[in-house]
């Protein structure tokens, strides 16, 4: 997809390459207010959604805070009963490990 990036994740990567060319941080402050991956075709911003379970999606949550953090929740949590299967749409707020960037000029 060849699309600009907008909000949060403009600067996400501004501060990924920034950090791998030993360069200042850019200034924090900007782009807060949006929440998640936003794209643009050129006249419609669109925001990025993955579609999985809550189980998944509690999982995926629970491994970006620290892991004595996470075992308080995981407990708090499975006091809780709902259907842990059930699918649904959540916003995409991080890039993939795997994901490729091409910086035009």
């Amino acid at each position: 997809m060849d699309t600009p990036l907008l909000g949060y994740e403009y600067v996400m990567l501004q501060r990924l390459l920034a950090h791998s060319l030993n360069l200042p941080l850019p200034e924090s402050g900007q782009c807060n207010i949006y929440c998640g991956v936003l794209v643009s075709d050129g006249s419609n911003i669109f925001q990025i959604f993955e579609y999985q379970s809550l189980e998944q999606r509690i999982f995926q949550q629970l491994q970006l805070i620290p892991v004595d953090k996470a075992s308080l929740c995981h407990d708090e949590i499975n006091k809780i009963q709902f259907d842990r299967t059930k699918k649904d749409y959540f916003p995409v707020y991080h890039f993939p490990g795997d994901a490729c960037f091409v910086v035009k000029m």
